[in-house]
């Protein structure tokens, strides 16, 4: 497992998971429609990284280039 590679998406996850407490924050005190959005592409992009994370822990990088 390569090893920055795992380290730069479990920073970019850190970093995704804060701005999604963020962003709930002020969806809870706000209505504005466009928070919720961003909620929601946040939960996508965190899916994301996770799924990737996943990918980069059962094979080689090369193999998913």
């Amino acid at each position: 497992m390569p090893t920055i590679a795992f380290l730069l998406v479990i920073l970019g996850l850190i970093l995704l998971c804060w701005g999604w407490q963020m962003t709930k924050n002020i969806c809870s005190k706000t209505e504005v429609p466009g928070w919720t959005w961003l909620l929601m592409l946040i939960s996508c992009f965190i899916f994301a990284y996770a799924a990737f994370l996943h990918a980069i822990m059962k094979k080689p990088v090369a193999s998913l280039l």
